[in-house]
């Protein structure tokens, strides 16, 4: 049956009808963002990738490669970020933005896919060289596209590995740079599947998995979680409202979060933790607001809490038109009413804040620059220290994605809490866009970074997914699924771990890769010459 099947893909590609290449390369990208979560069809996106080579390969004319390459990479992202597309839903005058986000953002993302595939297409007389080429230039664009034009680093090919804690582990060494390499390189062991060089073909199929799954095992097996012992002193409450986006006021959505953090007595608690807007205030000059938490949470000794804050006053400030203001964790001590803030760092374009706004204003779309997206970004990493008790690392929501840039390296905190809103992405009155991928999506992204800093996360989230992450991206005891209302009570797990890739860092892992891929492609490239 795999014989036949790749007797008929060869076909395809010597196909005199380029019509019929573009749409199978169309669908094999479709598909191939089902290797996502939360379908996890793992095995498809390096079978696309591969064929997509295979086709492109032997492409004669440059727009058809240049066409294969665009259908591959905007397919891929289509299918897997489709959701997106529903954040305007919270406000009807931003309906009109539903078809070009749904158009446009995937043929954002699509464009870095598209350059490495087809820039790497000119080389297509020599085909090894050609595979390996690709494979090198897919890695830098997918590291550039987390930092070009905004930057929009969602679902790199690395993320289809948090399919299991076994094939995540891998990124304790290499970050989801080392995951996504495994991804390319089964990508191409389908390239040369395709073309009879079984050699390579297995040797590129059976290793990186064979590394994937082998350390991933051992290194769960060396800390299993019967043996990870719980920080002294703390436990947590975290606490899930299940609000749909823009459907309360402040007001109600604060004492909705404090109905549930108090519904069961709070003994033995010593961190009540609410998501990303909780709480719609500026926390730092609420007195009020601090006073009525820490009176209500007692005996809780800590919130932690999403807030705005006011930035401290310049002249630049004085001078705006309306105030900004940052996306920021207070975290509460309640005896003193003494705080400590986190500012979200990683703000979303278009929906936190507007890039290029000045230039976009002058073209005249002004409206789309309102008061709700004068947010600006904190200024990194942070380390919450109130006492010798508290020392927490905090991420919110989009600041997931920042692989290698969540921890405070020089102040290593004991434990993390991530805050996340994820009801933008959601139509709870849609049955079949009541559960889309980004929420999930958006924990996978957590786990892993739980992985490569070998530190326990603590996660809630409105309207779930809550729960406890070990340092080994695994879920500790229960959680709060998608829709849920509730709290969750949980001590969290205690870390000596330091992962090889807290001190090798996100940016040299990915150059390291795609410089050890382009040297051997050019071995394999002045091979063929010769």
């Amino acid at each position: 049956m795999i014989a036949s099947l790749l007797d008929f893909l060869r076909a395809g590609g010597a196909d005199s009808r380029p019509g019929k290449r573009l749409i199978v390369i169309f669908v094999a990208g479709l598909l191939s963002g089902l290797a996502f979560a939360p379908t996890y069809l793992v095995p498809l996106w390096p079978f696309g990738f591969g064929l997509t080579l295979y086709f492109i390969q032997a492409a004669q004319r440059w727009p058809q490669r240049l066409a294969l390459s665009f259908l591959f990479s905007y397919g891929s992202m289509l299918s897997s970020l489709y959701w997106i597309a529903l954040a305007p839903t919270a406000d009807p005058q931003f309906y009109f933005l539903i078809p070009p986000t749904l158009i446009l953002l995937p043929a954002f993302a699509a464009v870095f896919g598209t350059l490495a595939l087809f820039l790497a297409g000119f080389w297509r007389h020599e085909p090894a060289g050609f595979a390996f080429l690709a494979g090198t230039f897919w890695l830098f664009f997918e590291w550039r596209r987390g930092l070009d034009l905004t930057g929009f680093a969602w679902n790199r090919v690395g993320m289809i590995w948090t399919v299991d804690p076994v094939t995540m582990q891998l990124a304790a060494w290499g970050g989801v740079a080392a995951l996504s390499l495994v991804s390319v390189l089964l990508g191409l062991s389908v390239f040369f599947a395709l073309r009879r060089q079984l050699t390579l073909a297995w040797g590129l199929g059976v290793v990186p998995l064979a590394l994937l799954i082998g350390f991933g095992a051992l290194r769960l097996a060396a800390h299993p979680q019967e043996s990870l012992a719980p920080i002294p002193e703390v436990k947590v409450r975290l606490v899930q409202a299940n609000i749909p986006k823009n459907s309360l006021g402040g007001t109600a959505v604060y004492e909705a979060h404090m109905a549930l953090s108090t519904q069961t007595p709070l003994d033995g608690i010593s961190h009540v933790i609410w998501p990303e807007g909780s709480v719609r205030a500026s926390l730092d000059v609420r007195e009020d607001l601090r006073t009525d938490l820490a009176t209500r949470l007692a005996p809780a000794p800590y919130s932690l809490v999403f807030g705005r804050r006011l930035p401290s006053l310049n002249s630049e400030t004085q001078t705006r038109p309306r105030p900004q203001t940052h996306l920021s964790a207070y975290l509460i001590r309640h005896e003193d009413r003494s705080f400590t803030t986190y500012d979200k760092v990683s703000l979303v374009p278009f929906g936190e804040y507007i890039p290029y706004s000045s230039l976009l204003s002058r073209l005249g779309f002004s409206t789309l620059t309102g008061p709700f997206l004068d947010r600006i970004p904190g200024h990194g990493p942070k380390t919450l220290t109130l006492d010798e008790h508290t020392k927490i690392g905090v991420f919110i929501c989009y600041d997931s994605i920042n692989t290698g840039n969540i921890v405070e390296h020089e102040n290593r905190p004991d434990w993390l809490v991530t805050l996340t809103e994820d009801a933008w992405y959601i139509l709870p009155e849609i049955s079949v866009l009541a559960k889309t991928p980004g929420p999930y999506q958006h924990l996978a992204e957590s786990r892993l970074r739980a992985v490569e800093e070998g530190l326990s996360i603590a996660r809630a989230s409105n309207p779930g997914i809550s729960l406890v992450i070990d340092p080994l991206g695994r879920q500790w005891g229960k959680r709060l699924n998608l829709g849920e209302i509730g709290s969750l009570d949980s001590v969290i797990p205690a870390s000596d771990l330091v992962p090889i890739y807290t001190k090798i860092g996100y940016t040299t892992l990915y150059i390291a890769v795609t410089l050890l891929l382009l040297i051997i492609a050019l071995i394999f490239y002045l091979k063929g010459r010769h």
